[in-house]
């Protein structure tokens, strides 16, 4: 019996996401194969906005599944801010940095983000907010302040979805001149009109 030429190689085996690539899509079953994937598209979007309504990441988790339970619900990118139910309630963002911005130098632009039902601890890549403020968070949408025209922009920290606002310095006008002291500063500085004189009567 001949032995094996020396020079042959040993085949190798897959690399390792590759593999996990492989057994996801055959346990979701990408195509029509899989029961789950040929449910009725209505029934797909109800399952979605139960999902949604539990936490926003799972909803994200349900869509990654297979491409018909992501072409079957709505995308939340575009929307994030705008629609609250795509808002990731629950979340917030762990203070790095003494609060005032995402700790982006020392996490190549990770920040962490708590969940405060399940405690569970996640990563999201933020745009650089070096130039920012964070006021607060709300319904998880991070409140921020650009620190050139003090403009006011809401970020969704999953999607990237930004909203701008008017600048606070705008909304500090509108408060002075709503204030009745304003208003009796303003009718001293105003002319008065005129008094009726007797040839207008």
């Amino acid at each position: 019996m001949s032995s094996p030429p020396a020079n042959r190689k040993r085949a190798r085996p897959a690399p390792l996401s590759d593999r996990r690539r492989r057994a996801t899509t055959d346990a979701t079953g990408d195509g029509d194969e899989s029961p789950l994937a040929s449910l009725p598209e209505e029934m797909i979007r109800l399952i979605g906005w139960r999902v949604l309504a539990g936490d926003f990441l799972d909803y994200v988790r349900f869509r990654a599944a297979c491409r018909r339970w992501r072409s079957s619900t709505d995308c939340p990118r575009g929307r994030g801010v705008a629609d609250p139910r795509f808002h990731p309630r629950g979340w917030t963002m762990l203070p790095e940095r003494h609060g005032l911005h995402p700790g982006r130098c020392r996490r190549r632009g990770y920040t962490r983000f708590f969940n405060q039902s399940s405690g569970i601890v996640v990563r999201a890549c933020l745009p650089d907010l070096r130039e920012h403020c964070i006021l607060g968070i709300v319904d998880g949408i991070i409140l921020l302040q650009r620190d050139e025209d003090t403009g006011i922009r809401l970020l969704h920290p999953f999607t990237g979805d930004i909203a701008d606002l008017p600048p606070l310095s705008t909304l500090m006008l509108y408060e002075y001149w709503s204030h009745p002291a304003a208003t009796l500063e303003a009718s001293m500085l105003l002319p008065s009109a005129p008094a009726p004189t007797e040839s207008s009567r």
